[in-house]
């Protein structure tokens, strides 16, 4: 029997490389198209626990496959208040909230250009504390500290535009972190 002309052969050995490697032809075997997820050998999309852009898309119900390919700044920048709540919330206690060791270790921390006066003083980051804390558990849930997060946003913002070298129209100076 002949040999199959060239372009033939290749794609009959671009199909087997497929197969090979778990390509469409492989099985029903689900896996997830979601470009954050780590490098690795396929594996069913329940095999691992997933990544936080596929929580995000099951919370909104939106498929995975649908995010963009790259986070905007805004998205990374939400993704690392939640990372960085939950780093704190992990230490010690329930690892979804926050108790007072935790909280104030995160704003010595993480926010100590933002809260530099209330830092300094123990009694006041009690009461910020306290002050979040709605149900009164003595912890801080994730929804009680964005608070924290917006308040501080707000408080930046203004100071931004007390700050502002142009006072007519539009202009942004130095916020709660000091610098621009």
């Amino acid at each position: 029997m002949p040999d199959p002309p060239p372009h033939r052969a290749r794609q009959a050995q671009r199909t087997k490389e497929r197969r090979g490697r778990g390509g469409r032809h492989h099985g029903p075997q689900r896996t997830s198209s979601c470009p954050r997820e780590s490098a690795g050998p396929e594996l069913p999309i329940n095999a691992r626990p997933a990544p936080p852009c596929q929580r995000l898309c099951r919370i909104l119900g939106f498929e995975c496959k649908k995010m963009a390919r790259e986070l905007s700044q805004m998205e990374r920048s939400i993704e690392t208040v939640i990372d960085t709540f939950h780093q704190y919330a992990v230490r010690s206690g329930d690892p979804d909230t926050l108790n007072q060791k935790e909280f104030k270790q995160l704003a010595k921390k993480e926010l100590q250009n933002f809260l530099k006066k209330e830092n300094k003083d123990e009694k006041v980051i009690n009461h910020i504390l306290e002050d979040l804390d709605t149900n009164q558990d003595k912890q801080l849930s994730f929804e009680e500290f964005i608070m924290l997060i917006a308040k501080l946003t707000h408080a930046s913002h203004e100071e931004m535009h007390k700050n502002a070298p142009n006072k007519e129209g539009h202009s942004h100076g130095p916020g709660l972190g000091g610098c621009r």
